[in-house]
């Protein structure tokens, strides 16, 4: 009750209300708790931050989880290009035997909940499932470090971590933000603009949105501020498919983009269900790595909500 009146969502960017990852964590009695240190893609190092700035909130949300979840155990996955962080997290855990602390590769995208479970515990999530149902809840360490500032101080989730950064920004860094304020204030407190701006883009620069300007504020979900010039924000005509396969070879969930392209163009909903689209974590691998700038993922995302309009999962 105390987490639903915190406002408190995942900070990772799900933006899932954290009592209800606890209220699903205790139905289903999970025994393992997997906490998120890996950064979701590229640019963004907010995650880093907090590691390196406020682990005594981290530590006391472990804390908490063992006082109210009481998992048997506690893996801790980090990408392997964040040393200091890894060794501030071992230090700060050395003396705790439930604790595991995993270097993952830095590969985009690790951070993702699908990826992070498969290479920390050799588990699969498949589309529709929950993960507390495999006994395992994933929790972003931005989120946990909030979840344990609000228990011992009664403060609800009024700011958090931002990183500010991109090819237009003269003095890149991270930056403690209320939520609300306009990106004009934070491009501000970053030097301000080394050139013209082409693209504003809230989030990272795969799975993040442009925004209309910089008065955009910043929202619960808003790890980062990406601006870009306008050479690096160049959106070019797609053209026919050359068939190479560098989507299929990209996807880290083993998906056919082309031949989910094809099911959309025909409306085939059961095709698109055999063909896994709900399992799309519309990461954009597939669209940055095809030469023909096909607009992969937007045609994904159609595919989804053909499956869903149908009453299908």
């Amino acid at each position: 009750e105390d987490l639903h009146e915190s406002g408190i969502v995942g900070l990772g960017g799900a933006a899932f209300p954290v009592d209800w990852k606890f209220d699903a964590a205790l139905r289903h009695n999970v025994k393992t708790m997997l906490i998120n240190g890996a950064e979701c893609e590229p640019y963004v190092t907010s995650d880093n931050r907090m590691m390196l700035d406020h682990g005594e909130d981290i530590r006391r949300g472990i804390e908490l989880l063992k006082k109210y979840v009481k998992p048997d155990n506690f893996v801790f996955a980090i990408e392997n290009n964040k040393p200091h962080a890894i060794a501030a997290m071992k230090e700060l855990f050395a003396d705790d035997p439930t604790m595991s602390i995993v270097e993952l590769p830095s590969s985009y995208p690790q951070g993702a909940k699908q990826m992070i479970l498969y290479n920390t515990l050799g588990k699969v999530v498949y589309a529709g499932q929950r993960f507390a149902t495999l006994g395992v809840i994933i929790i972003n360490v931005s989120t946990l470090a909030k979840v344990a500032k609000f228990m011992d101080t009664g403060m609800p989730l009024v700011d958090r971590v931002v990183t500010v950064d991109g090819s237009a920004i003269k003095e890149p860094k991270n930056l403690l933000v209320p939520i609300g304020t306009p990106y004009r204030y934070l491009v501000e407190a970053a030097g301000g603009l080394k050139c013209e701006p082409g693209r504003v883009v809230n989030g990272g620069p795969m799975m993040g949105h442009a925004v209309p300007s910089l008065d955009y504020p910043v929202l619960k979900t808003t790890g980062s501020v990406l601006v870009f010039s306008e050479a690096d924000s160049v959106i070019h005509e797609p053209t026919p498919c050359i068939h190479c396969g560098r989507c299929v070879e990209g996807c880290p969930m083993h998906l056919m983009p082309p031949e989910i392209s094809r099911a959309v163009t025909t409306k085939d909903i059961d095709q698109l269900q055999k063909l896994g689209v709900m399992t799309c974590m519309e990461c954009g691998t597939c669209a940055y790595n095809c030469p023909a700038g096909r607009q992969i993922v937007q045609n994904i995302r159609l595919g989804k909500t053909l499956v869903k309009n149908a009453g299908k999962r």
